[in-house]
């Protein structure tokens, strides 16, 4: 896959931001609505299609857009 394919796992959205190293950002939610409440836990790597990537950053639009929102669990 390469740099800003996104993809999707556990419910979580993820865009692939480098391929050497393998690293990933959360860029959202799948399915998610304006009500979710919670701790998002956000594992610390992700694989997709056989390939493992390393989570290193939180896109900055989500999911702080939620206002119930309690913290990431990383």
């Amino acid at each position: 896959m390469s740099i800003n394919t996104t993809f999707s796992s556990n419910n979580l959205t993820y865009t692939i931001t480098s391929t050497n190293p393998n690293t990933v950002k959360l860029s959202g939610f799948t399915g998610a609505t304006s009500g979710f409440t919670g701790t998002l836990n956000i594992p610390p790597t992700v694989t997709n299609n056989s390939t493992t990537y390393t989570v290193n950053e939180i896109n900055s639009s989500d999911p702080t857009n939620y206002p119930l929102f309690k913290g990431f669990l990383i």
